[in-house]
């Protein structure tokens, strides 16, 4: 028979056990709790910081080419005109592309170099509005070559290109002065009628909304069309412009831009001509936004 002792003993710890057991175990889950929660704190507090940069180089934004000629003709050089407002001073209407059979960027490689006849910078002067009307002068005068000697640096052509764009360069600033509501239209038709021509009809503008095949094919239908003679504003979406011109003559088509020479098609080819061109400053980064269509005679 056991000591009563060893009961008391054996009472004792059972007693003991019984009150510190639920003890034990309602610490360990309130430390289980608090683990939970500081693990949950921790996660939220992470999440709602900003992420952190990448520590990876990031690819530069690509930089518009130094060395393309800036003044690029029709921009406003008075007044600070608002980018904006300058931009759309010169649109006043939307060319028709209902006919057009267009073809997807995408698919369609040209090169430029293709319709080269005369490849000449003749406009490091940047007096393309100047030159592009004295081309129209002569576009029917002798052959490539010698429209761009006439035009480069040495020839007569300059120095009456140089002439014509100080012409056009007061137009424009007296437009803006007074608040011409079309300052660049104003200005290419000082210009034109400078040089002894008129304006057959209201200019036009052709948008690049539906891409450079849907543009070109869009001037093409109005400008390859034989006898017809264009001054040609090239709009981009940095606000500034450049002048071009083109002629058709029989089943030719003829375009000039001051920057580059002498280009030629039939008139079939003309809107890969002209995309391919409108490409090229795409390509520079100048993304031509619109073209204002001056129709001369």
């Amino acid at each position: 028979m056991a000591h009563p002792d060893t009961h008391i003993s054996i009472l004792g710890y059972l007693a003991s056990f019984l009150v510190e057991e639920p003890r034990r175990k309602q610490s360990e889950a309130h430390m289980k709790i608090n683990i939970a929660t500081s693990s949950i704190a921790i996660l939220h507090h992470q999440e709602n910081h900003a992420p952190k940069a990448s520590s990876a180089p990031q690819p530069e934004h690509a930089q518009t080419n130094q060395q393309m000629p800036l003044d690029l003709a029709l921009r406003p050089k008075t007044r600070g005109i608002h980018p904006f407002l300058a931009l759309m001073l010169g649109d006043k209407g939307c060319v028709s592309s209902s006919n057009v059979n267009l073809e997807d960027d995408s698919t369609t490689q040209v090169n430029l170099e293709d319709f080269a006849v005369a490849s000449r910078d003749v406009n490091r002067n940047n007096i393309c509005a100047g030159l592009s009307t004295e081309w129209l002068v002569m576009s029917n005068s002798g052959d490539a070559q010698s429209r761009m000697d006439h035009l480069d640096h040495n020839g007569e052509g300059q120095s009456n290109g140089a002439q014509r764009h100080q012409v056009y360069d007061n137009a424009l600033a007296s437009a803006l002065s007074n608040d011409d509501e079309a300052p660049f239209f104003t200005a290419s038709t000082a210009v034109i009628e400078d040089a002894g021509f008129s304006l057959r009809r209201e200019p036009k503008t052709a948008r690049a909304s539906g891409g450079s095949a849907q543009l070109a094919q869009t001037l093409a239908n109005d400008l390859a069309q034989t006898g017809r003679k264009h001054l040609l504003s090239l709009r981009f979406a940095s606000v500034q412009g450049h002048a071009i011109a083109c002629s058709c003559e029989g089943s030719r088509f003829k375009l000039f831009d001051p920057n580059l020479g002498e280009f030629q098609s039939s008139r079939s080819e003309a809107p890969q001509m002209l995309k391919a061109l409108i490409d090229h400053y795409n390509n520079l980064n100048y993304d031509v936004y619109c073209v204002n269509e001056f129709r001369v005679s």
